[in-house]
């Protein structure tokens, strides 16, 4: 058991143990030398709403048992938040992550799979996963690209260039490590974080697994140190939109909104149609 007596989100391990974890595995943010907005934000204490305090490279954090395979596993989420999205149709405040899954080996502490969050819920979503031997991420941290202006997480630089025409992850530098805050569990949050909850931003929306079991048997079954994407392959629409230059945001802000983003694609014919489908062919055949 990983019961302990200071366990502040009653999730069964203990908070040094998640401490211990988060600065072991914080990933290393490679960060466009134009990136608009800085560097992610840390956001006021004991607020409602979301507000910045300063662009100082905060990351916030979640640590959580995974009961979906035996043995000792946990989650861990890397939450790097923004005061603006400043990309094409930009926005006030946006909320990022990526996430590790670990298992405890004998005693000690190992990164067995990657996830990195794109676009999520969105027809243009490229989340990427991979296993961390792959990206020699077992004892340490990945390295995320994080695209200029959009935030979206890439676990190698040549994937940012596949989200939807709106992501460049070009003049990337590491930005200095900075604080890491455990935001606690949903329903037992730390001390001052009501905020992470409001309804101004997806950020209550991201507190729960990103490792489901459809991703982890794609893992398991790749032979070749290949990053997969979420939904496997690009799908056309997405290609239409990298071809025509459209932001991933111009495709709906939802997979609801279907009916929307294919009526805007549909309006992108012409050239941006043959070139998508050059795109998609080659993509499809495995040429990158």
């Amino acid at each position: 058991m990983l019961l302990a007596a200071a366990d502040s989100d009653r999730d069964g391990v203990a908070d040094a143990v998640e401490q211990a974890i988060l600065e072991q595995f914080r990933p290393q943010l490679l960060i466009s030398a134009g990136e608009c907005d800085g560097l992610p934000a840390e956001f006021r204490s004991g607020l409602k709403e979301p507000e910045v305090a300063a662009r100082n490279g905060t990351l916030y954090a979640r640590v959580s048992p995974f009961t979906a395979r035996p043995g000792e596993w946990i989650e861990v989420h890397y939450y790097h938040l923004w005061g603006r999205d400043c990309g094409k149709r930009g926005h006030d405040l946006d909320a990022e992550q990526a996430a590790v899954l670990l298992e405890r080996v004998h005693g000690e502490w190992l990164a067995r799979y990657w996830w990195a969050a794109a676009h999520e819920e969105t027809l243009c979503e490229r989340s990427n996963a991979a296993r961390a031997s792959w990206l020699n991420a077992e004892k340490q941290g990945a390295r995320l690209w994080i695209s200029r202006g959009k935030h979206a997480s890439f676990l190698s630089r040549q994937l940012c260039s596949w989200g939807c025409g709106g992501d460049s992850c070009e003049n990337t530098l590491p930005a200095a490590p900075a604080k890491i805050v455990n935001l606690g569990e949903k329903g037992a949050l730390a001390e001052g974080m009501e905020w992470v909850e409001a309804g101004s931003w997806p950020l209550r929306d991201k507190l729960g697994s990103a490792f489901t079991e459809e991703i982890l048997a794609r893992l398991d079954r790749e032979e070749g140190s290949r990053i997969v994407g979420r939904d496997g392959a690009m799908y056309p629409i997405q290609a239409i939109a990298l071809a025509g230059g459209e932001a991933a945001d111009g495709l709906g802000t939802g997979k609801q909104h279907t009916g929307q983003a294919l009526g805007t694609a549909t309006e992108k014919t012409g050239s941006a149609l043959r070139k998508a489908g050059r795109s998609v062919r080659g993509f499809l055949s495995g040429k990158k």
